[in-house]
Order: C-alpha cells, then sequence, then structure tokens
C-alpha cells in the first residue's frame, strides 16, 4: 500500500480492507473484473483467490506462470498477462469497453464461468482424479495378468 501511495494515482483508487467470510463472495460479485498478482515460486501451487473469483463468475486478469493455465483459459475465464504493459493493456481494453458500453468481453467470460460453481467438490474428484486412479489400476491389472 505504501509502494502504490507514493504512485500518485489519479484515476485508480486502491484500498486494502478486511472482510468477513460471509462479505468476501459478496465482493467479488459486485465487481466486473479481478486481478491476479500471484506467483507461484515453485510453479506449482495456484491461486485460491481466481478459484474465489470464478466461483463468484468473475473475470480475471492473472500473471502468468507454468500452471496457472489450469485454471485460467484465456478469452475464456480470463486472461493471462507477463509484465505490466500488458496488464496496462489488458485494463485499458476492458475499461474501452465499458466506455462504448459494450462489454462483450466481460459477458462473455462472465457466461462462461456460470458453470464454474455447478459441480461439487465431489464431482470434481471424481470426474478429475478417481477416473485417471481407476485407468491406471486396470493399466496395473493387465500388466499382472
Amino acid at each position: 500500500m505504501k509502494k502504490l501511495a507514493s504512485k500518485n494515482l489519479q484515476i485508480f483508487d486502491v484500498r486494502s480492507i478486511w472482510l468477513e467470510s460471509d462479505d468476501y463472495p459478496k465482493l467479488l460479485g459486485s465487481a466486473d473484473l479481478g486481478v491476479c498478482l500471484h506467483y507461484s515460486s515453485s510453479g506449482f501451487d495456484l491461486p485460491m483467490k481466481v478459484v474465489d473469483m470464478f466461483s463468484s463468475a468473475l473475470p480475471v486478469c492473472a500473471f502468468r506462470y507454468d500452471t496457472i493455465n489450469e485454471l485460467v483459459n484465456e478469452h475464456i475465464n480470463g486472461l493471462l498477462f507477463q509484465n505490466c504493459e500488458e496488464l496496462s493493456e489488458q485494463l485499458f481494453n476492458f475499461i474501452k469497453e465499458f466506455n462504448l458500453d459494450d462489454c462483450k468481453t466481460l459477458s462473455k467470460m462472465r457466461k462462461n464461468l456460470l458453470n464454474f460453481n455447478k459441480k461439487d467438490w465431489i464431482s470434481q474428484w471424481k470426474d478429475k482424479v478417481l477416473n485417471k486412479i481407476v485407468l491406471l489400476n486396470k493399466k496395473e491389472i493387465k500388466k499382472t495378468i
């Protein structure tokens, strides 16, 4: 926040606040676009903030690193950037859409995210993990026969 304060921003106002757990999804749901600056030093972990945003049907601009595309599918549920210039360009394009009352890009991404929340954890686990375990077991059984 000190770094942002030193920038003397003219158009944007950035705030850091504490929210109760019930208020957090409400805040995300009222936003138009989320920005994720998370970077995984190992390259393997995924930002839960993006999952929170997607659960609220909130498209994101997220920092690009090795595994982020497991969550963010470019132009489907968000955009990825590698530097401040790319993020600036993405934000500019979204603001331009708002000024033209034409939010097709955000609307499309938000619509794509409406199904993100429809599958519960157990269904996701069965689809993503259990099927792979079953396939691995079948291969192992064939090897032993």
